[in-house]
């Protein structure tokens, strides 16, 4: 996991899913406004699981494990 940077992170603009690694995602909508995204399985099943915004949530504890 880590492929994104804080910096990186700080500096997107660009519209797009940005991907961090085991499922976790930074979404950056068109108004520049970016929230994480986690997909995981769970009983056979894709999910998806907003975790905040940011800088609200930061790239750090968007890498946290969720309990």
């Amino acid at each position: 996991m880590g492929k994104l940077n804080p910096k990186q992170v700080e500096n997107l603009t660009e519209p797009g899913t940005y991907e961090d690694g085991d499922g976790l995602r930074l979404i950056v909508k068109p108004t520049g406004r970016k929230s994480w995204l986690l997909r995981f399985q769970l009983a056979g099943r894709r999910r998806e699981m907003g975790l905040g915004a940011f800088p609200e949530v930061s790239l750090k504890s968007a890498r946290l494990p969720v309990l």
